[in-house]
């Protein structure tokens, strides 16, 4: 159930907007955001300038993803018509700084230093800071007292500062704290007892700063050579090469290639990850130095990409993905480049318009498994099953491959539907439903659901045909990630509700066979235009199953199965 907070805009309006800044700058916010309870929210329009994060909606919460697996859920609010989400919660949870200051209605926002990380052998000190987002670090040395100083610009400390003692090899004490939010800086401060020597390891622009230093035992320039040549001794821990660009290019409508450039020939792997789709490219003993791509508009298969250091010594490469996809991973032809192929999964059997499409087809409930009553006493589950023989029917006679998660009253788990269709690499899985709620006839129309991205097109398009064709209300398509049967295919997959059985009128229609045909004919018409067809079929010569009508006794309501969401 998705709970919306309702907020009254009035007294809000009155309060002067904060402002919000990112990396020292200003940035707009169309609408302005607000204060609700003390914290500041955006609208979830809210861009994040110079930063990858991406915003989306699902399941109630506000997503935000950053940098390699990133990512922030937090709840939303309805302010003035509007989704808004607290913004420094989320932007903890994505590993920036955000800090409100209420007396100027300022909020500031930059990349965290998480983590600042001293380890001293033989004298030299090895130094590990870690930020969430690549930052571009300066160092120097002072004296009077001497002592070794790393600026960070465009950063926020994890928090206002901290001090690491160190009593070894003359060196004294690390010291960090925020020294400005406008602009934003961390300054962190190495305390020696002489002239220090170091060595910068890490990359210019990177998330993980990395640098030796040491002071010579004597202020001899015997000593300082000697320290010298410690300093520069192989990088054991550091990477040897660097990732400097990325590049998105559409090859057709159904595949994309992915171009990583680095400074030398390097290997990668490809990890498939899910919830939502998504591929991660590791590249092994590289830093982060490249810029975040852009994907061009209309890029089949790829909704973004972001870029991480995974680790000090994998750089890793983001794809967030459309619809479920086969890759390949092969060198360049160019020296130091590595290519990413995606292909649509729905292309790996190629199927001409809707000759040769495997569609599963799934009644919902059946058996023990039941679904809703009418008001007419017929039961959802045997409505279900008609349709879909209906439809069966129809994309035989086209010469598409249909298939029935069950043909007759038989019981089918919710986890066994989609098993199926994986197992038999269906392109596409329509589950059929019919619909109900606490109230008779409050409510009627056509719903869809999905549960991936991927399915919205076929979400839309079967909704929108059977909307046309029926004149039934348009009850709108809907994204529910929670529902088990399009969660878990891995092709294109939506949960049709054709109409609620406890609305008078279409508890009514549902029990008519005619009116059935045209549900059915209309699904049909609708995987027609899914796969660039335009020709309608008409009912009257579609065929239909054997068994023209259904009728059965009242059965009492069950709809819980074991904590799953279903219809």
């Amino acid at each position: 159930m998705l709970c919306i907070i309702l907020l009254a805009g009035g007294p809000l309006l009155a309060a002067p907007s904060p402002h919000i800044y990112i990396g020292g700058r200003e940035v707009p916010c169309t609408p302005s955001p607000a204060v609700i309870d003390g914290q500041v929210y955006v609208p979830v329009s809210f861009h994040y300038e110079g930063l990858s994060v991406l915003v989306r909606t699902e399941d109630g919460k506000v997503v935000l993803r950053g940098m390699g697996e990133a990512e922030a859920r937090v709840p939303f609010v309805m302010h003035q018509g509007m989704i808004y989400y607290p913004i420094v919660p989320a932007c903890t949870g994505i590993r920036l700084g955000a800090r409100w200051v209420e007396k100027t209605q300022k909020l500031y926002i930059a990349p965290r230093i998480d983590s600042i990380r001293p380890e001293v052998f033989d004298r030299m000190l090895t130094l590990r800071i870690t930020a969430g987002y690549p930052v571009t670090p300066k160092v120097s040395v002072v004296s009077d007292p001497w002592r070794l100083l790393i600026e960070v610009p465009n950063a926020q400390l994890f928090t206002e500062s901290t001090t690491i003692p160190i009593g070894q090899g003359e060196i004294t004490r690390i010291r960090a704290a925020q020294y400005s939010y406008e602009p934003p800086m961390v300054r962190i401060v190495v305390d020696v007892e002489g002239r220090p020597q170091y060595r910068v390891l890490s990359g210019l622009e990177t998330t993980q700063i990395r640098l030796r230093m040491g002071v010579p035992e004597a202020p001899t320039p015997e000593a300082c050579t000697l320290l010298d040549q410690l300093l520069d001794s192989p990088d054991s821990e550091g990477a040897a090469w660097e990732v400097v660009g990325v590049q998105v290019e559409p090859v057709d409508e159904k595949s994309t290639r992915i171009v990583v450039r680095t400074t030398a020939p390097v290997d990668g792997s490809v990890h498939p990850l899910s919830s939502p789709p998504r591929l991660a490219l590791d590249i092994p003993n590289t830093t982060l130095r490249a810029p975040q791509p852009d994907v061009p508009p209309e890029t089949p298969l790829v909704q973004g990409v972001r870029l991480g250091q995974f680790t000090e010594r994998i750089s890793r490469v983001v794809v967030d993905l459309a619809e479920e996809v086969e890759y390949t991973l092969s060198k360049g032809a160019d020296p130091g480049t590595l290519v990413l192929i995606l292909r649509s999964a729905l292309g790996l059997e190629p199927v001409r318009g809707i000759q040769g499409l495997k569609v599963m087809l799934d009644p919902g409930h059946g058996g023990s498994l039941h679904g809703t009553t009418g008001l007419s006493g017929r039961r959802e589950q045997d409505i279900n099953l008609d349709v879909a023989l209906r439809l069966y029917k129809m994309l035989e006679q086209a010469k598409a491959r249909p298939m029935m998660t069950r043909f007759g009253d038989d019981t089918v788990s919710l986890h066994a539907r989609p098993a199926m269709a994986n197992a038999k690499g269906a392109h596409i899985f329509i589950s059929i439903h019919a619909n109900s709620n606490g109230r008779p006839n409050s409510a009627r129309g056509i719903e869809t659901y999905y549960g991936h991205d991927r399915s919205y097109r076929l979400a839309r398009t079967l909704h929108q045909q059977l909307v046309k064709e029926l004149g039934a209300p348009d009850r709108r398509v809907r994204k529910r990630p929670g529902l088990v049967v399009t969660r878990e295919t891995k092709m294109p997959s939506v949960l049709l509700e054709i109409g609620y059985m406890n609305h008078r009128e279409e508890d009514r229609l549902l029990g008519l066979p005619e009116y059935r045909q045209r549900v059915a004919k209309a699904i049909f018409n609708g995987i027609v235009k899914y796969m660039g067809g335009e020709a309608a079929l008409d009912s009257r010569n579609a065929g239909s199953p054997q068994a023209e009508e259904s009728e059965v006794g009242a059965i009492e309501l069950t709809v819980s199965l074991a904590g799953e969401e279903q219809h």
